[in-house]
């Protein structure tokens, strides 16, 4: 039987304060409870409509490219702040963000989520939406937010 209550932590994060804030905890979590850490970065690019099917193509094969440099920033920008010796798994997912989470921590073993919040309300929180917000409200594992707080 495990001593902890889950076995892995994902962190997802977009290169925000909040995130490097999240990243911290859930690397100290991490670290405390012996469990891996995964740090997923999610890169959706939604095509427009009126894109031809020849201009679609090129477009996701630039993305497809530009993937192993967004791993890339991605490892050296969250190593900086990570302990030595913990176990780590760095992932980057073209899917919407929301979506990413959720299949990544599915594949997860008893998986916990921190992730950053940026605390928007009102007309923000409606204009840009809530990643935080919807993975908390249609998560099957437990959600630990950070707010924008911890990042100061």
């Amino acid at each position: 039987m495990s001593r902890t209550p889950f076995q892995s932590i994902l962190c997802p994060v977009d290169f925000s304060d909040c995130s490097a804030a999240a990243l911290d905890a859930a690397a100290g979590l991490a670290a405390l409870a012996s469990v891996a850490l995964t740090v997923l970065h999610a890169t959706h690019v939604e095509l427009p409509s009126y894109f031809t099917e020849s201009g679609a193509e090129e477009l996701r094969r630039q993305l497809a490219a530009a993937r192993g440099a967004a791993e890339d920033e991605l490892r050296k920008w969250a190593e900086a702040r990570l302990p030595a010796g913990l176990a780590v798994h760095f992932a980057v997912d073209e899917r919407p963000a929301v979506e990413a989470i959720q299949i990544t921590a599915a594949a997860m073993k008893h998986p916990w989520i921190v992730m950053g919040t940026h605390g928007r309300t009102g007309l923000q929180k409606l204009l840009l939406g809530s990643v935080a917000e919807r993975v908390l409200r249609e998560s099957h594992v437990p959600v630990v937010t950070i707010p924008p707080e911890a990042a100061s």
